[in-house]
């Protein structure tokens, strides 16, 4: 149908295909497509139909077809709780992102963990331009045990978080055990509480917006200045970062831009204001530390300061990648051995 038609017009630009060798019924990640195309793709795509889809959306409408009966729906189909491979016999995997809330970040882990591994992400409450999104650590962490729980009840559970994600990823397993639950593993991706980082975590907005946007240029691959940036007044700023996106290829509107910096403003508001509780029982943690081209390494202590909280020391390992490149396709088998030693 017509809609349709558009949608193989925009995944044909994006995967640098032929429309005719796109079909309705296609998997986006089995025809090419792959997390940093799917940001590109899902920004033209809410562009190209006025929606505000988040990018978790592929997960759970895969193909053409699907996308467009939800782009023409009226319903609110957002789910926290996001599917990104449901078959396999291993135990399944729950995962809590960044500080923006996006579980694509964890496609390229999801893939490599292998396809008899089951692993959900849990995207933030407020990706949908609609929800508000929460404002602590803990009542992210309640409603994450309460999506997983409808597909795995009662646990062992296994627990990923990756940055603020590991903090929230805590916070569940602290939960979890407290409420007599058991958990297989934690594992805490390059995550460091907010104790460590003590008087280094107030900014002002625009600052913030600037940490916001560097870190989805940086995944891009875009060229964004902070000089730059800086020149503008606070008033044009989101202005200026949508029309360098766009420059690149990203279509990021305002809009869309004012709902993923809300989410983001709420949960480094919530990591700033979190007070962290020890756990109840030991625990096997994993802390996998990204130290290329981190200054600070050294000064930090060698397990981020988690072993206060742990009952037995974490397990620390370090990977030649930067913050975000370590869950990149280039760098995620080094991250997927270490989890499945």
């Amino acid at each position: 149908n017509p809609l349709e038609q558009q949608l193989v017009e925009i995944w044909a630009q994006v995967l640098q295909l032929a429309p005719e060798k796109i079909g309705i019924n296609d998997n986006f990640f089995e025809i090419g497509g792959h997390s940093l195309l799917a940001v590109q793709m899902m920004a033209k795509i809410n562009n190209q139909f006025d929606q505000l889809l988040p990018l978790a959306t592929l997960f759970t409408e895969t193909n053409i077809q699907s996308l467009a009966k939800i782009i023409s729906s009226e319903e609110d189909s957002f789910n926290i709780l996001v599917p990104m491979h449901v078959e396999g016999k291993k135990h399944q995997i729950f995962a809590a992102p960044g500080v923006g809330g996006n579980v694509l970040s964890f496609q390229p882990l999801s893939s490599a963990l292998g396809k008899d591994q089951p692993f959900y992400g849990l995207q933030a409450i407020g990706l949908d331009g609609r929800s508000e999104p929460l404002g602590s650590v803990e009542a992210i962490a309640e409603s994450n045990i309460s999506a997983l729980r409808a597909v795995q009840k009662p646990g062992p559970y296994s627990l990923i978080g990756h940055s603020f994600g590991g903090v929230v990823a805590y916070e569940m397993a602290r939960k979890l055990l407290q409420q007599g639950d058991k958990i297989k593993s934690l594992v805490l991706l390059d995550s460091i509480p907010p104790s460590t980082l003590k008087d280094a975590l107030e900014y002002d907005e625009s600052s913030l917006l600037l940490n916001a946007c560097l870190g989805i240029a940086e995944q891009q691959g875009i060229d964004l200045r902070p000089e730059q940036f800086r020149k503008f007044p606070k008033t044009n700023q989101k202005e200026f970062v949508s029309s360098v996106f766009a420059d690149h290829g990203l279509e990021i509107d305002i809009e869309q831009l004012s709902v993923f910096f809300k989410v983001f403003q709420a949960n480094q508001r919530s990591y700033n204001t979190y007070w962290q509780k020890p756990l109840s029982q030991e625990l096997d943690v994993l802390l996998i530390r990204a130290a290329k081209e981190r200054q600070n390494i050294n000064d930090l202590p060698q397990d981020f300061g988690w072993d206060k909280y742990l009952i037995s020391p974490a397990r620390v390992h370090d990977v030649e990648a930067t913050h975000f490149s370590m869950l990149e396709s280039d760098n995620i088998h080094l991250v997927t051995q270490i989890i499945s030693s």
